[in-house]
């Protein structure tokens, strides 16, 4: 179950559109001050487990100095659950309530090469809901299963201003959650990744990133790209495609608002 959770959370990466993650370090790529609300449909293609999930989001950005922003998020994110795993068909459904806050700190905002630090928290309340029916038997079990994770990240990168428009940040990001389930069962996980982000400003409208990322200590890589087109009533609409490990992939297309 956890790679159900993890393999769902992975292409969340919407929230970094309203927060101070590293996707949006970029100085001269970022929004002013606000809030944005969003509405995500999330579509899997060769994925063991999902097939479809929902999500809508709130969350704010408040850039305190020239260097230093810090930004806040809740998302609420519902799933389909599909499987056949050892001759047994599952079906479900899956619930993901999650809030946070986060920092980043940037040391020469206006110098061509920028060093950065971000950190941040957050926690999650998960409610998975199974049916599993026997191929062969009919025999049919059901299981509910909740948890809470809180999880902490920290990441280290340098910002490369290529131009005025376009953007080099290789990072090494850490984070370490720990999960704890109604049984009492903990689990701790840790991941270290090696990211390397290209995001262009196509004009004030335009936006496009590119993202390979590489996890140590798996040594398997995914890559994402996403595009984003902003109204003049900051009405934004944005889309994104993310080839994953073990060859499943996930479209993200979402709307939002921006004030």
């Amino acid at each position: 179950m956890k790679k159900i959770i993890l393999g769902l959370l992975t292409s969340t990466t919407i929230v970094s559109l309203l927060s101070a993650d590293t996707n949006t370090s970029n100085m001269g790529l970022q929004e002013d001050s606000g809030i944005a609300i969003i509405g995500s449909v999330i579509k899997y293609s060769n994925s063991p487990y999902l097939d479809i999930a929902y999500l809508s989001c709130i969350g704010g950005r408040y850039n305190i100095t020239n260097n230093l922003t810090l930004g806040t998020h809740i998302f609420y994110l519902g799933a389909d659950v599909s499987s056949t795993i050892d001759n047994v068909k599952i079906i479900g459904d899956m619930n993901i309530l999650d809030y946070g806050l986060d920092g980043i700190y940037h040391l020469t905002p206006k110098n061509l090469i920028d060093p950065f630090i971000s950190i941040g928290v957050s926690q999650s309340k998960v409610n998975v809901d199974l049916t599993g029916t026997n191929i062969e038997t009919s025999e049919t079990v059901n299981n509910n299963t909740k948890s809470t994770t809180f999880e902490y990240d920290i990441s280290l990168g340098l910002e490369y201003h290529l131009s005025e428009t376009l953007y080099l940040t290789p990072s090494l990001n850490y984070s370490k959650n720990y999960s704890k389930s109604e049984d009492d069962e903990d689990e701790i996980e840790e991941t270290k990744e090696i990211d390397l982000d290209l995001d262009f400003k196509v004009n004030q409208s335009t936006y496009i990133n590119g993202t390979i990322s590489l996890d140590i200590d798996e040594s398997k890589l995914n890559y994402s790209m996403d595009g984003r087109y902003i109204f003049q009533n900051n009405i934004f609409i944005s889309s994104e495609l993310e080839v994953l490990p073990d060859n499943y992939t996930s479209i993200n297309m979402l709307v939002g608002l921006y004030f």
